[in-house]
């Protein structure tokens, strides 16, 4: 625990190869810049992550490429940053997902709660904001989970005007990720002895509950 905060630990397996992966995808777009670094200041400010130009790495290092996916249709963010934790050096190489364990599958059953949410006249649904980036990651290993940004957007891209960022939190994109927010609402849920603990475990489905 990190203050109130649940942290969580990605699984490895056994062998792990260091990997770095540096995606430079030129963003020409001046809305999409400002996507980027209006994300990376917020997420800077809430401890989402952390600046870590200057230092040194404590564990494994992996650098997760980044691009923005698009979608004008949505009320609210239209632009989102996504990771490729999949993403190898090179042909031979491993990408960090290639040794994170998966975890078990711990979701509901996504039919039972279809089927259980058309019973009742009234559906009330609720979801957790920014589910995974709830889950805190342990010190010892965010240096897996580095990505890099530039410094000056109007600049070129060169090695002096590069920043390098990791996330204190667990991202979307990492393999295991949903096994260990299930297992955290899970264990959560059994701590709290209420009425309705079965109930509102059988109707959630990741984030969302019925």
């Amino acid at each position: 625990m990190e203050g109130r905060r649940r942290q969580a630990r990605l699984q490895l397996r056994p062998l792990y190869g260091s990997s770095e992966n540096i995606a430079q995808t030129p963003l020409r777009d001046p809305e999409l810049l400002r996507a980027y670094e209006k994300t990376f200041d917020e997420q800077l400010k809430m401890g989402i992550i952390e600046d870590v130009t200057n230092t040194q790495p404590k564990g494994p290092v992996y650098y997760m490429p980044h691009q923005a996916v698009v979608r004008p249709g949505r009320a609210t963010t239209k632009i989102r940053i996504v990771y490729d934790a999949s993403s190898k050096t090179r042909k031979e190489g491993h990408s960090l997902n290639d040794v994170l364990l998966r975890g078990p599958l711990l979701l509901a059953n996504l039919c039972g709660v279809l089927l259980r949410v058309r019973l009742a006249p009234i559906l009330i649904t609720a979801d957790v904001k920014k589910d995974f980036l709830q889950m805190g990651l342990h010190d010892d290993q965010r240096d897996a989970v580095r990505f890099i940004w530039v410094k000056d957007v109007t600049a070129p891209v060169s090695s002096t005007n590069l920043r390098v960022f990791r996330f204190t939190r667990v991202p979307f994109g990492v393999i295991s990720s949903p096994f260990l927010l299930n297992a955290t609402i899970q264990y959560h849920l059994k701590r709290k002895m209420t009425e309705f603990r079965e109930e509102i475990q059988d109707n959630i489905y990741v984030d969302s509950m019925f």
